[in-house]
């Protein structure tokens, strides 16, 4: 019985979060900041990073509510995006810094053949 009770809550949110409502709205994001952030934290590089990847990830899933499928269960839906957000803006700040060590390379490489001294 609290199966359907929890069913039917949830479709509630659903139906609310298609319409905008802002109680649903405010509804979501007290039910998943939480969850959303510890994931986000538990795959991004540092935690102001995690925070966005949460935000954008509720956001995301508000936009997106249309394609989520009436009987599945939203929890792990919300929280798979957050996580392949997470895991982009991982793989994102892993080539940025890898991109941003080669400039800094290149830029010693040129300052050593100008004969450029440059000391930290």
């Amino acid at each position: 019985m609290v199966q359907v009770n929890e069913q039917t809550e949830e479709q509630a949110l659903v139906d609310g979060l298609r319409r905008r409502d802002e109680t649903a709205v405010a509804a979501l994001l007290d039910r998943f900041w939480a969850p959303a952030y510890r994931i986000a934290t538990g795959i991004c590089t540092d935690s102001a990073a995690a925070e966005d990847v949460a935000q954008e990830g509720l956001v995301r899933a508000l936009q997106g509510i249309e394609s989520f499928h009436d009987g599945a269960e939203l929890r792990p839906w919300v929280l798979r995006i957050v996580a392949n957000l997470a895991r982009n803006q991982r793989r994102g700040s892993t080539r940025r810094g890898a991109r941003e060590r080669a400039v800094a390379i290149c830029r010693d490489i040129r300052n050593i053949i100008m004969g450029v001294t440059v000391w930290f």
